[in-house]
Order: C-alpha cells, then sequence, then structure tokens
C-alpha cells in the first residue's frame, strides 16, 4: 500500500515549489536577462528618438527640437545630409559638452558614409554596438595605447531618402555596464530568498495549524462515531468548508442513530411477531402429537393459519428489500380498478363487522388505470389493513374512488385516533411506528406502509396522506384514467 503524506506536508510543500518558481523567476529576470533587457530598452529608446527626429527634418525649430529630444532621453543625435554621394554635415548634437563624449560625434566621414550604406541596405535602418577606449600615452615613445573603459555606445543610424538629397540620422546612448548592478542584485536576491523561505515556511506552519487542527478533530470525533457511539457531536471551528463538513457530519450521526434505533425496532417487532405463531405451532404440534383425541382438523387449521401468518411476513421482508434494491419489475397491464376494489371490500365485509366496524363503499364505475394488479392489490390491502388496526369499535372506515380531471382518485379514510403532524413524513420509513397505544394491538411489523410507498414510486404516480389528531387518517393515491 503507498504511503501517504499528511496534509500538513503537502501544504508546506506546495508552497515552497510555489516560492521556489517565484524566486527562480526573479532571478532570471533580474540578473541572467537584465543586460539583454536593458539593452533592449536603450535600442527601443533609439528607434523612437529616430522616428520622432525624422518627422521634424523639415521643421524650422529643428535645432530646438533636437535639443529637446537629446535632455529628455539622454542620447546624441547627429543628423547629416549627403548630396550626391559627399558627406556634408548639417547638424550636430550631443548630450555631454565635450564632442568627444558623444560617439555620433567622434564618427569620421567615411563611418558616416558606412552607416548611411548599411541603413539603405538594411530597409533603412540599422544599428550597432561600439566599446569606449581612451588613449594611454606611452612613456618614453610617442606612440599611444587604448584602454576599454568598461562602457558601450549604441549607435542607431536610420538613412531618408529624397530627390537628390539623402538625411542621415544618427542617435547613440551610452551603454553602462551592469555588473556592479548585478552584483548588489545578486545579493539583495539572496536574502530575500532565505527572508521568504523562512516566511513561507511560516505561512504554510500557520496554515496547517489552521486546516488541520479541526480536520483532526473531526476526525477524532468520527473514530469515537464509528464505535457506535451516535450521541458525539462535530464542533471543530475554522473555514466555512469546516463548518459545513460539522454540519453533514452531525446530520450523519443523526441518521444512523435513527437506523440503529429503526433496526433495534425491526429485530424487536420481526421477533416479537415470529415468536407468536412459532409458539402457537409448537404448542398444538405438541399437543396434536402427546394428547390422544387432540388430532383434529381444527388444530390443525390453526397450525395451518400460523404458517400462513409466516409466510406473509417473510415475504413482506423480502418485498421490501427487493423494492429497495429495484430488483422487481412491474407487469403493467389495462386493469379496472373499480373492479378491483368491489372485490376486496366483498373480503372483508364479514371480518369488520366481527370488529364491529362499518366500511363505506363509494365507488365509480368502469375506473380503468394501467399499473401491475397485483402490487397495486397489495397497497389497497395494507392500506385497508391500516386502517382497521388503527381505528376503534363503532368507528367508520370510508373507501372512495372517483374519476377527477383525467384521474383517478382512490382515498381510504379511517375516523380513529390521527396522526400529529410532525410524524407524518415518517410513517412512510421502513419499521417505523408511533409509539403510544392503540384500539387495536399490532400484529404488524412497520413495513406496510413503507412497501406501499415504494410500490406507488415504481409506478410514478401521487400519492400521500392527511391526518388530524382525534379526527382520523386518509391515505390516498391517483393515477391517470385509461379510456376504453
Amino acid at each position: 500500500m503507498k504511503r501517504q503524506s499528511s496534509l500538513r506536508w503537502k501544504i508546506l510543500k506546495y508552497l515552497l515549489v510555489f516560492v521556489f518558481a517565484m524566486i527562480t523567476l526573479i532571478w532570471l529576470f533580474q540578473i541572467v536577462f537584465l543586460d539583454s533587457f536593458y539593452k533592449s530598452i536603450k535600442s527601443k529608446n533609439l528607434d523612437i528618438v529616430a522616428d520622432e527626429v525624422t518627422n521634424s527634418l523639415n521643421d524650422s525649430h529643428l535645432q530646438q527640437h533636437i535639443d529637446t529630444l537629446s535632455t529628455d532621453n539622454e542620447v546624441c543625435i547627429r543628423v547629416v545630409r549627403i548630396m550626391n554621394q559627399k558627406y556634408v554635415p548639417i547638424t550636430v548634437q550631443y548630450v555631454s559638452s565635450e564632442r568627444s563624449a558623444c560617439a555620433v560625434a567622434r564618427l569620421s566621414d567615411e563611418q558616416v558614409i558606412e552607416y548611411w550604406n548599411k541603413a539603405r541596405e538594411n530597409k533603412g535602418k540599422t544599428q550597432s554596438e561600439t566599446r569606449e577606449v581612451i588613449p594611454l600615452a606611452v612613456p618614453g615613445s610617442l606612440q599611444m595605447s587604448y584602454r576599454e573603459t568598461g562602457y558601450q555606445d549604441l549607435v542607431m543610424a536610420k538613412s531618408i531618402g529624397e530627390e537628390g538629397l539623402d538625411a542621415l540620422i544618427l542617435v547613440s546612448t551610452r551603454i553602462s555596464p551592469v555588473n556592479s548592478t548585478i552584483e548588489t542584485l545578486r545579493v539583495q536576491l539572496i536574502v530575500i530568498t532565505l527572508v521568504i523561505c523562512l516566511m513561507a515556511i511560516g505561512l504554510a506552519t500557520f496554515m496547517t495549524l489552521k486546516v488541520t487542527k479541526p480536520l483532526e478533530e473531526i476526525n477524532q470525533a468520527t473514530r469515537i462515531l464509528a464505535t457506535g457511539n451516535y450521541d458525539v457531536e462535530f464542533t471543530a471551528s475554522g473555514y466555512k468548508e469546516i463548518n459545513e463538513l460539522n454540519e453533514t457530519m452531525n446530520d450523519a450521526a443523526f441518521k444512523l442513530k435513527q437506523v440503529d434505533q429503526l433496526r433495534r425496532e425491526l429485530l424487536s417487532n420481526v421477533s416479537h411477531d415470529l415468536r407468536t405463531p412459532l409458539t402457537m405451532i409448537e404448542g398444538y404440534s405438541e399437543m396434536m402429537r402427546d394428547l390422544p383425541g387432540e388430532n383434529t382438523p381444527e388444530n390443525a387449521q390453526v397450525i395451518l393459519d400460523e404458517a400462513h401468518r409466516l409466510t406473509l411476513l417473510v415475504n413482506d421482508l423480502l418485498d421490501l428489500s427487493r423494492l429497495e434494491e429495484k430488483k422487481i419489475s412491474l407487469n403493467i397491464e389495462t386493469v379496472d380498478l373499480s373492479e378491483m376494489l368491489r372485490e376486496i371490500v366483498q373480503r372483508y365485509q364479514k371480518y369488520v363487522q366481527s370488529l364491529q366496524l362499518e366500511l363505506i363503499y363509494e365507488v365509480d364505475s368502469n375506473l380503468f388505470i394501467e399499473c401491475d394488479s397485483k402490487r397495486i392489490q397489495q397497497v389497497i390491502y395494507n392500506f385497508i389493513n391500516n386502517a382497521i388496526q388503527y381505528s376503534g369499535a363503532g368507528k367508520t372506515i370510508e373507501i372512495r374512488c372517483k374519476a377527477e380531471l383525467g384521474k383517478v382518485h382512490f382515498a381510504i379514510q379511517d375516523h380513529g385516533q390521527g396522526i400529529e403532524q410532525e410524524y407524518l413524513d415518517s410513517i412512510w420509513e421502513r419499521y417505523y411506528k408511533i409509539d403510544r397505544e392503540h384500539v387495536r394491538s399490532s400484529s404488524g411489523s412497520g413495513i406496510g406502509l413503507s412497501i406501499c410507498k415504494q410500490i406507488l414510486e415504481l409506478h410514478q404516480v401521487k400519492y400521500g396522506v392527511q391526518s388530524e389528531v382525534e379526527k382520523g387518517t386518509m391515505f390516498w393515491f391517483e393515477f391517470p384514467i385509461v379510456t376504453k
């Protein structure tokens, strides 16, 4: 299994990688490419000045304009005119008060003609770098030696062609050595790099504490939750996401507590429902085996009835499991719901009379719907059994089925104790039972309404429940009507 690093180290690693990338870019631009950027900016500035002088060649204040450009841009400007391939200087302007300090002023006539020819061959512009040298006298000799100062001059030449008259604009600027500047920047960047790295480590530590500490608290609470203690509360504080995670985990703990409670109720209910028929079957079987004359059809019928109860309970459990897993496919057919209800009510008539209940039946004729008849019968049986279970002696149960606005609307109303509003949504949950005294003892396992919900949702129809305390409860569903 691959070893996983903690969030704390990942945050530190990502932040240091980001800092390293930024510092590398700074070093590249400030140290490695500084000389190139410096010369590129100077070159572009010479190009701009040459274009401005070109636009002012015919200006009567050309000299004044050249003076202003030279001062503002720290460049030397020289304009010459070449008539009939001959060198004729017109204007020379440079920054320094000494003529020799300006690169374009030191150019000889031959060099000027050479720049002119190069500019014409290169689409009107050419540029070159020259190194500044100073003469040195050799003691005891008339010869001179020269030494480079380390400075460079960048010269831009631009040729202007006119009829019988050619102009050449020469602009130069001094390029100072950047070695000392680079060394200064290098020392500064070393200090800045160390400071930024220390700050990055500090920031990463702070961020990990702010992020990982609440996560560790949530993780610890989750471990407690995993032990089965559903009363644990997630209270870690921090960012919005941490608070949302707290709410999610608290909601999960609440739902797990509900599921655990429902599981316990299921075990209790199913155990009770299984124990009663098993006890009856065991008791009657032993009696029929041990006592002469007890092997009667009546006793055998009791055993069969209780076995049937067990079968129904197990089938309900299996049906609910298959419905929730969507493993049951519907056998859709056109069914006369009114005829189905008449047959079902007829079966219940004697049974409800024995319980001193009155069953009122109001159903329109020829109510055709498309459904799985077996499953819809299961829903109706569950609704009727639920109404009988929660109705007291002398009460009335009403079954109505009407055609309304292209829909077949079925409803069953009892007049029992009713259900509080806060419990209405919960009654559809599996194994849910309201914990209170009923008029008639419950023999179900609490999954009948959950089965009804799953079946009706598989049919994709509307259904619901309405109830008032001490007035009774009404369950309903509706199908689109089918014309025949």
